[in-house]
């Protein structure tokens, strides 16, 4: 049997995410636990297969409260609202609001400038924020399949047979420093009462892989210029859909990656449906 994935427009929803992330180098530990309220709209087709979804950021928060973090909400809140543009897959594809995002920058910038002004390398980050709203780029691949925005639209729209699985390619770009990690993962349909419920399970692409920069780059951040490391990367997904509907009732995304007994990796989300409106 062949089931279509695809959520009618205008559908809205309110989801709660539960993120976290433990990263280890040599002996260098840091962990992260955040919690995000979204509100995301499929609000129509622009489009052979091309969509515009909106999805609004209504609150973070973080267990440590870091002054990072707490710039990072506020870099966050200039761009409270995205629109994007997604393919067939609802993979995210542009932002399209990026005059909005520019006026708002433009009215608070200065203010969180001077705000954080003591703060060690604030510059650079501003710097790098306005780059990305100029653009568009670089503030895209900030949000692609990555958390929150990246399992609340995670490219799983389209047709699967309840007999076969499909194999998809993801890239999470930047994941070490500018180095992207491509996945490849297979993904298989089950029914579980009224619902649907996708799952995949993943590996590390090592034809798309750049293995020398990551060597290269392990051995300047460890001072170890004989090192000879791999990665290895362990990845699972799921999604539970409504039958009816079609809309996203519940996800997680589980990632561990690791070289050796140098570097450590592992981050997890949850997303469950808060409010359907």
């Amino acid at each position: 049997m062949v089931v279509s994935l695809l959520p009618p427009p205008r559908q809205w929803s309110r989801y709660q995410i539960e993120s976290s992330l433990t990263q280890r180098m040599i002996q260098l530990q840091h962990q992260q636990h955040s919690q995000t309220r979204l509100r995301w709209g499929l609000m129509d087709a622009i489009g052979p297969g091309i969509c515009r979804v909106c999805i609004e950021t209504l609150s973070r928060q973080h267990r440590q409260p870091l002054l990072m973090y707490q710039l990072s909400d506020d870099l966050e809140s200039v761009m409270r609202e995205l629109v994007f543009r997604t393919d067939e897959q609802g993979e995210l594809q542009a932002v399209l609001n990026l005059n909005q995002l520019q006026r708002e920058w433009a009215l608070r910038g200065h203010d969180l400038r001077r705000k954080y002004s003591r703060l060690p390398q604030a510059h650079v980050l501003f710097g790098a924020f306005e780059t990305g709203l100029r653009t568009g780029v670089s503030l895209l691949k900030g949000y692609q399949h990555r958390c929150p925005h990246g399992l609340v639209q995670a490219g799983i729209w389209g047709h699967y047979s309840t007999q076969t699985g499909v194999v998809v390619s993801r890239v999470i770009p930047d994941f070490f420093n500018q180095l992207a990690l491509p996945l490849v993962v297979e993904r298989w349909l089950e029914q579980d009462g009224q619902d649907w419920v996708l799952r995949g399970r993943g590996s590390l692409d090592t034809d798309r892989f750049d293995g020398d920069s990551f060597r290269r780059q392990m051995r300047q951040a460890v001072n170890m210029y004989n090192l000879d490391v791999e990665m290895a990367v362990s990845y699972e997904e799921e999604y539970r859909l409504s039958g009816v509907s079609k809309r996203l009732l519940g996800g997680r995304q589980w990632l561990r990656a690791e070289a050796c007994d140098v570097y450590e990796h592992e981050s997890e989300h949850r997303l469950v449906l808060s409010e359907e409106l």
